[in-house]
């Protein structure tokens, strides 16, 4: 229960970032795609693995690949809570507390700072 609060109960999802997410990760995520298991060979599952390799393992490239993925899965969340009905309330970036702060410097975007902060 909140106080002061009509409802008689209420939901919060905490999302935390994984930030040690390492290239045995990125290996495996690429694993499970969509697009390396429709490739009909082996050969051509090894060239898909380290062409996307190559191309997101450069360091700026993979900080911009996963405050991507993390947009796309904060997006999906909120268009669903949405779509059941669900309320959010709006929290000041500077009213947070620190640990959500720290949170947020892992990310290098800042409009997904803001989205991660309104989400909180």
């Amino acid at each position: 229960m909140i106080q002061n609060c009509s409802e008689s109960y209420s939901n919060i999802i905490f999302i935390s970032l994984w930030k040690d997410y390492n290239k045995i990760d990125l290996e495996e995520y690429l694993k499970l795609s969509k697009e390396y298991l429709s490739i009909d060979t082996q050969e051509n599952k090894k060239g898909f693995i380290q062409y996307r390799m190559d191309e997101l393992l450069p360091e700026k490239n993979f900080k911009i690949w996963k405050d991507n993925n993390t947009s796309y899965a904060l997006g999906l969340i909120l268009n669903g809570i949405r779509n059941f009905g669900g309320k959010f309330q709006v929290v000041d970036i500077d009213k947070i507390h620190p640990e959500f702060k720290n949170e947020l410097a892992v990310l290098q975007n800042p409009l997904l700072q803001q989205q991660y902060a309104i989400f909180i």
